[in-house]
């Protein structure tokens, strides 16, 4: 029996790699995921000027998403209204 690879486009956070650069790309700026950082700020990073413009969720990728590498938020429960409060 030979098994079948299937190759993973979606990387760190759910994001896709870039297969020309190896980057994690988030819409607003890539990640190396070999580094474990961003190449560029935070394009929101004025918004938060207390946090490090390389972060990312603040230091909550648990509690929070950044879907687009711009602006984070709290990550939403439906099920648990009160979830991220």
């Amino acid at each position: 029996m030979v098994a079948s690879i299937k190759k993973t486009y979606y990387k760190f956070a759910a994001k896709e790699r870039d297969e020309e650069t190896g980057y994690d790309y988030f819409g607003a700026r890539y990640y190396d995921s070999d580094l474990s950082q961003w190449l560029s700020v935070d394009p929101m990073s004025d918004k938060r000027p207390n946090i490090s413009p390389y972060n990312y969720c603040q230091w909550n990728p648990v509690g929070r998403t950044d879907p687009n590498g711009a602006l984070d938020g709290w990550v939403e429960d439906p099920a648990n209204p009160n979830a991220g409060v």
